[in-house]
């Protein structure tokens, strides 16, 4: 699960990199730190997630996937673009997917929750 984090977490300071070289208007630049900072905080909590299903622990788990959620809903309120929205509505989807099983006690598959929030970060370096 590191090597997944560390690959998102290079991914987004390639996405900052790039947006901020190539954006010259200061209302462009600002929706791209913004989603950038919000892809940040969505992989975080994607990671405590991952980490809460690994120990078991669903004080830990609720706390994350409610982190998650709430990350989302501010990408969606803050970032007008509909490539971020697709990738929003993914990383939602994952985690409705993941609280289902967890719930449910069956084995939960991250990694389409991990592969939604490098599509969010891929979406905000656009």
């Amino acid at each position: 699960m590191k090597t997944v984090r560390s690959a998102a977490a290079v991914g987004l300071v390639s996405a900052l990199t790039v947006v901020t070289a190539g954006l010259t208007a200061s209302c462009d630049l600002a929706r791209a730190v913004d989603c950038a900072r919000l892809a940040l905080e969505v992989t975080n909590a994607a990671d405590d997630l991952g980490n809460a299903i690994a120990t078991g622990d669903v004080a830990a788990f609720d706390a994350a996937a409610d982190s998650l959620s709430a990350n989302v809903d501010e990408v969606r309120g803050d970032v007008d673009d509909s490539d971020v929205d697709a990738a929003a509505d993914s990383v939602q989807q994952a985690l409705d997917s993941i609280e289902s099983g967890f719930r449910n006690g069956t084995e939960v598959d991250v990694s389409p929750l991990f592969d939604a929030t490098g599509q969010l970060t891929d979406a905000c370096s656009e």
